[in-house]
């Protein structure tokens, strides 16, 4: 919608006011802003809602007590290393998540004075510094979309590796106890890694985890000797080559996820442009850095026109 309303001539009926000041293009494109607003606010509040509430009476172990745990329980065996891996990975997923809802709302915000826009209820300066909160939030979200392309590289290219160490003979008790390995031969041989314990209190007789570990431990144990049943059960030439496909399909998500990084990194630089000319220097100073520089509508134009074309296509791609 905000991409048509860019390209579409002034004298296009979509452009005239239909309802008072508002055009058609404008009455489409506020309820989509609107489900942007639900769609963030309903992710972050109860997360928040649920976050506040159990921090107050939580009596969770905290993340280095579990791997205090992990160390009494099974010292550096190597289930203690796929655990405190685990608990490490996990651990940080849940201060991403945090960090997340943050920006959810902040983006949450921007659709907020978004849409009033659209309705022609504006307010310039608070839309700028929504428009600058919206600009952070995304910065952050970008390098979060950076890293989870990179994993999936780094993903693909253990299962490749793997695939062809499988297609040569068994590999090691060893190599399977890893980290790295133990989590993709046990996704194809349709096994999962026993569930984590961090989340949950434990018991009035295990005050510091150890028996909830213990028990953790043994079960990445099951799943390592049951990986090891199906490469010596004349299964491994199937699994070799079942994880030599496996990483092209992930290769192929990383090249996906990648051209959606590359879209919202031009939405980023786009919209950007709205607070940099409302907070930056003034029209000459900016001529002077930049000797092409064609004003401070241009740009807000042109960078807008951007970040529209760049989410409208992104969207497609998700669709």
């Amino acid at each position: 919608g905000c991409f048509v309303k860019d390209v579409l001539p002034a004298t296009h009926w979509l452009m005239t006011p239909k309802f008072g000041a508002i055009t058609s293009i404008e009455a489409f494109i506020a309820p989509l802003q609107f489900a942007a607003i639900l769609y963030n606010a309903s992710a972050a509040l109860p997360y928040f809602a649920s976050a506040f509430a159990s921090g107050l009476s939580s009596t969770v172990p905290s993340e280095a007590q579990w791997s205090q745990a992990i160390v009494c329980s099974a010292g550096v065996a190597p289930p203690a290393v796929v655990a405190q891996h685990a608990l490490a990975s996990e651990s940080a997923a849940a201060r991403q998540t945090g960090r997340i809802m943050v920006c959810k709302l902040m983006i949450g915000g921007a659709f907020v004075v978004l849409t009033l826009s659209s309705l022609h209820v504006s307010y310039p300066v608070v839309i700028n510094w929504f428009l600058l909160l919206l600009e952070l939030a995304l910065a952050y979200i970008l390098t979060v979309m950076a890293a989870g392309v990179a994993n999936l590289v780094q993903r693909a290219a253990d299962t490749h590796r793997l695939a062809e160490a499988l297609a040569k003979g068994p590999l090691s008790s060893e190599t399977l106890a890893t980290p790295a390995a133990l989590s993709v031969l046990a996704q194809a041989c349709g096994e999962s890694l026993p569930p984590s314990p961090w989340l949950q209190p434990p018991s009035a007789a295990d005050p510091m985890g150890i028996a909830a570990v213990t028990k953790h431990t043994k079960g990445i144990e099951k799943v390592v000797g049951r990986v090891q049943s199906v490469m010596l059960n004349g299964k491994r030439e199937t699994l070799a080559e079942d994880l030599s496909n496996e990483s092209r399909k992930l290769t192929a998500k990383a090249a996906h996820n990648a051209v959606q990084l590359f879209l919202n990194a031009v939405a980023f630089a786009g919209y950007g442009m709205f607070p940099v000319t409302f907070f930056g220097p003034s029209e000459e100073t900016m001529r002077g850095w930049v000797p092409m520089w064609g004003g401070s509508e241009t740009a807000q134009f042109w960078g807008n026109l951007a970040g529209d074309a760049a989410w409208t296509v992104e969207a497609i791609l998700v669709l």
